[in-house]
C-alpha cells in the first residue's frame, strides 16, 4: 500500500506563547518530507521556544507508519540534521498507537510522552487520562491527569477541583512527568 497523499498536507508547525508544537504523518516517505522538517527547524531556531513538541501518531514501526517515521524515530532523525540539532533535548516529543499513557523515553531529562491511552488496554492497564502543559513561571512542567484506571477513578474529585479553582490548581491530583527550565527569553503562557 501506498500513501494517497501528500505528507506535507499533514505537517504543521507553530509556535503558541513559548511552546512549539510540530504535527506530522508517520505514512508520509522520509525524504519527501525533509525539505519541510528543515523549514520547521529553521523557523523554532529562529523563534526559540522554551520546548518544541514532535506531535505524531506511532510510537513503532508498521501498520501504516513508514520506515524511520515513528515519532521516537523522527526525533532521533530530525536530531541528525543541521537545521534542527540546535533544539538538543528541547525537542520533545508525545505519541499514542500504544493505547497507553506513560514516560517513553528519558536522556538527561524526559523526552518522550505516551498519551494514547484513552480507555483502551493494551500492553498495559485500561487507563483514561490527559496531559496538562504549563510553560508558567519560567519553568516547563507537563502534568499527566489519570482520570480513571482498572484500579482507581479520581472524575468526580477532579471535576469539583477544576470547578472549585480551574485545572492548574488541581496539579496534586496529577503525575508531574517534565520540569525544566524555560531557556528563552519570551513570554510564558499556560497551554
Amino acid at each position: 500500500k501506498t500513501f494517497q497523499n501528500k505528507g506535507s498536507n499533514f505537517l504543521v508547525y507553530h509556535k503558541l506563547g513559548n511552546i512549539g508544537f510540530l504535527g506530522f504523518s508517520g505514512a508520509a516517505d522520509f525524504q519527501d518530507m525533509k525539505p519541510y522538517f528543515e523549514e520547521a527547524c529553521d523557523y523554532f531556531v529562529q523563534t526559540q521556544p522554551a520546548t518544541v513538541f514532535l506531535l505524531g501518531h506511532w510510537n513503532g514501526g508498521g501498520m501504516g507508519c513508514q520506515p524511520g517515521m515513528s515519532v521516537p524515530a523522527l526525533r532521533n532523525e530530525l536530531l541528525s540534521l543541521t537545521q534542527c540539532r540546535a533544539l538538543g533535548n528541547r525537542l520533545k516529543y508525545m505519541d499514542g498507537h500504544e493505547h497507553c499513557n506513560y514516560v517513553q523515553a528519558n536522556t538527561t531529562e524526559p523526552v518522550g510522552f505516551m498519551i494514547g491511552a484513552h480507555g483502551m488496554d493494551d500492553s498495559c492497564k485500561a487507563q483514561y487520562g490527559f496531559l496538562y502543559l504549563d510553560s508558567s513561571n519560567g519553568r516547563v512542567k507537563l502534568y499527566y491527569f489519570e482520570v480513571a484506571s482498572e484500579s482507581a477513578d479520581q472524575y468526580d474529585q477532579l471535576i469539583a477541583c477544576v470547578a472549585k479553582g480551574g485545572l492548574s490548581s488541581c496539579t496534586k491530583m496529577a503525575q508531574l512527568w517534565l520540569d525544566v527550565p524555560v531557556t528563552s527569553e519570551t513570554e510564558t503562557y499556560v497551554v
